[in-house]
């Protein structure tokens, strides 16, 4: 119930009639679950395998609260440990097909409003590698169960449920600068 005491909306009224007032289109994205929907195992202020259900929840008092906002963003750089935790378990990257399960429960509740929303999934960062970080392209095909190759294939059954992809695509270089790995994505690789 987007009337809930419990929450607190002022910041986010207060910033949308801003930027609606200036003839703006503002897009709102869930950065993190409420803490309400974080696992038990959260650590270091960080959700720990945020609750698909309860984000969907979350995102139905959203669409109720500010039923004038059409753009919603799921989630911000699900590819890196800060923002969704863990990355891998036992081995296996875990995040992708965890945050497939959010945009999904996230975008049945907003797609239920009786207008036409936006559900924004994606926003990766542009570098991967290392601990706690998944290479945008490998987390892309992860997360739409898809191969690696020219010729990609289904590797799983589930369907990702949204309507724009975003990314991040910040550059060590100037605007055609590529990444230095395949599966890392800067602003000269986009048009690829």
């Amino acid at each position: 119930d987007h009337r809930d005491p419990l929450y607190r909306w002022d910041s986010l009224d207060a910033e949308l009639r801003q930027i609606l007032s200036k003839g703006l289109t503002p897009i709102v994205y869930v950065q993190s679950a409420p803490k309400w929907a974080w696992g038990e195992e959260s650590i270091l202020e960080t959700p720990v395998k945020p609750s698909p259900s309860a984000l969907a929840d979350f995102a139905t008092a959203l669409a109720k609260r500010y039923p004038r906002v059409r753009y919603w963003q799921v989630w911000n750089e699900p590819n890196l440990w800060q923002f969704l935790f863990p990355q891998d378990e036992n081995g296996k990257n875990f995040s992708p097909g965890w945050y497939r399960a959010m945009v999904n429960s996230m975008a049945r509740s907003i797609h239920r409003a009786p207008r036409s929303d936006v559900v924004i999934a994606g926003a990766l960062a542009p570098y991967g590698g290392g601990e706690g970080r998944i290479r945008p392209m490998e987390f892309m095909r992860d997360m739409l169960c898809m191969s690696k190759g020219a010729r990609p294939r289904a590797t799983c059954n589930e369907k990702a449920e949204f309507d724009v992809w975003a990314h991040h695509a910040y550059s060590y270089g100037g605007p055609t600068s590529h990444a230095f790995h395949a599966d890392d994505v800067a602003v000269g690789d986009l048009r690829e």
